[in-house]
């Protein structure tokens, strides 16, 4: 996802339908979004490092 100043997050969506209608549309929704960049950028740091130590 983009932000309004052009920064990239990660965001984890997660969800689940509830209530369909009888022809099987849905009619409930609940869910949540979490912002993980700073988990994803720490994984991104150790890989970068196993990488290096690797070499």
């Amino acid at each position: 996802m983009v932000t309004k100043s052009g920064e990239w997050k990660w965001i984890l969506t997660c969800g689940k339908v509830f209530q369909w209608d009888q022809f099987g549309r849905l009619l409930r929704i609940v869910g949540t979004h979490k912002d993980i960049s700073q988990q994803k950028a720490i994984a991104i740091q150790q890989y970068q490092l196993s990488e290096r130590l690797q070499k």
